[in-house]
């Protein structure tokens, strides 16, 4: 898996003025929220973004001809004007034309791990052992629509890229769970509530969970889903919520990369990914580090 965030950051006071914010909402984004940078890359476009991520995987050109999908997973269902179509940029770039390529939506910035679980299934039916899938998240954010979740978030430009295998060496998918609701659920019982469904679905029990890596909306949010849990909120991989913001899809890519690599996980540790998505969807994972 690998990453890129901008290394452009704009403070919450000068994005704020920018989104129409007041001052006293700008408190409550820093203050409650837990909201202070965003990266942004001027002049990017999303595929632009998504090759930077892409470029960091060494094995890649090793193993290009094992690549046999491209699942892009994005949380705006409209992202440029047709015919542009980023994930066909960006096999051409990759010269990945061999390849079955194409993008998933309509599960929010949940998409990411949908893509995951769709990448999975097709390897899973694949009779070549080496198969392997390319899956990107995250997105450009283009515009203060897109940029502003209000009384929410703010969303901003990381984008992860990780190869999927259906036996893995690495970090392996043990549990998961999702649900979406015909109507406008209960954010925090519903998100709590899919991450002890997926962490059952493993066989396991919260006790046995070492990290839970969030979609990182904001930090309040959070702390109320580890209040209903039981759960210390050191439990969740927040470090990233002061930062990057919210990174569409890719927050729990951006995420686990961070506690990786900052001693979060070790090996044996099981984790949980978790994201919901505006419209009722909740989906978490459950991995074996």
């Amino acid at each position: 898996m690998s990453r890129h965030v901008p290394r452009q950051r704009i403070g919450i006071e000068e994005l704020g003025a920018r989104l129409g914010l007041t001052p006293s909402r700008v408190r409550l984004y820093e203050r409650l929220f837990g909201l202070k940078w965003f990266p942004y890359e001027t002049g990017s476009t999303a595929t632009d973004l998504m090759l930077a991520s892409a470029s960091g995987l060494t094995q890649l050109r090793e193993r290009e001809k094992d690549i046999h999908y491209v699942v892009l997973g994005r949380a705006i269902e409209f992202a440029s004007p047709y015919p542009s179509m980023h994930v066909q940029e960006v096999v051409r770039s990759l010269s990945l034309e061999h390849t079955t390529a194409f993008t998933v939506t309509q599960h929010s910035c949940a998409t990411g791990l949908l893509a995951v679980s769709l990448a999975g299934r097709l390897l899973a039916a694949d009779p070549d052992p080496r198969a392997l899938a390319l899956v990107l998240t995250g997105e450009k954010a283009f515009s203060p629509t897109v940029q502003l979740l209000s009384d929410i978030t703010i969303n901003s430009e990381g984008t992860a890229a990780a190869l999927i295998a259906s036996s893995a060496d690495h970090d392996s998918l043990i549990g998961s769970a999702t649900k979406i609701y015909g109507r406008r659920g209960d954010y925090v019982p519903a998100l709590a509530q899919i991450i002890l469904d997926a962490v059952d679905s493993a066989k396991l029990t919260l006790d046995d969970i070492a990290l839970i890596l969030p979609h990182n909306v904001n930090r309040f949010t959070w702390k109320k889903v580890c209040a209903l849990l039981g759960i210390p909120l050191d439990r969740v991989f927040l470090d990233n919520v002061p930062t990057m913001g919210h990174s569409f899809c890719a927050d729990a890519f951006l995420n686990y990369l961070d506690a990786r690599d900052g001693g979060r996980l070790n090996h044996g540790d099981r984790y949980v990914m978790a994201a919901a998505g505006l419209g009722g969807t909740y989906s978490a994972m459950v991995f074996a580090h």
